[in-house]
């Protein structure tokens, strides 16, 4: 029987990436990938300009660190606010990092 491969190409949020309201992801526990480590599941963002610090809600299960998924380009933070002002939708950004499984 041939062996057959499957390819998952797929962008990386790590440690200092930006999120789409201007915030950033926090300390990450994953693998360090071009110096900076990969953001897994439940992490907290920094936080900024006096919004919380509030953690990523997905993760990619498939690929995991310690049984922990790690969290793709696209994927959700929850929602912060300040005052009357909430940053509802809140997206992983990434770095240009992809992960390469053949």
């Amino acid at each position: 029987m041939p062996l057959t491969w499957t390819l998952i190409l797929a962008e990386l949020q790590r440690e200092g990436d930006p999120i789409s309201c201007g915030d950033r992801h926090g300390t990450a526990g994953g693998f360090l990938l071009n110096g900076k480590r990969v953001a897994l599941l439940g992490e907290l963002s920094e936080g900024h300009a006096g919004f919380a610090p509030t953690p990523v809600l997905d993760g990619l299960a498939l690929f995991r660190v310690n049984g922990v998924p790690v969290v793709l380009v696209g994927a959700a933070y929850v929602p912060h606010a300040l005052g009357q002002t909430v940053h509802a939708v809140r997206l992983a950004q990434g770095g240009g990092v992809s992960l390469n499984v053949g």
